[in-house]
């Protein structure tokens, strides 16, 4: 009679940015420990987050908007 055993779990990692871990099934690291979606929000802030001038231009405009 064999025993079956569980094969083993891969070791839990987290980004050492932020708080993401690898329960996320879609998380990948680069090789110094930052995650996926860290980089996404690097790449996507550069295009969306402005500031500055620019930046208390564009809040202006959003705020003249509302009102």
């Amino acid at each position: 009679m064999s025993i079956a055993r569980a094969a083993p779990e891969t070791a839990r990692r987290t980004c050492i940015r932020c708080v993401m871990d690898t329960s996320d099934p879609d998380i990948k690291f680069d090789q110094n420990g930052v995650c996926n979606h860290c980089h996404d929000y690097d790449g996507r802030s550069k295009m969306l987050v402005f500031d500055g001038e620019t930046g208390r231009a564009k809040l202006a405009e959003i705020a003249s908007r509302i009102k």
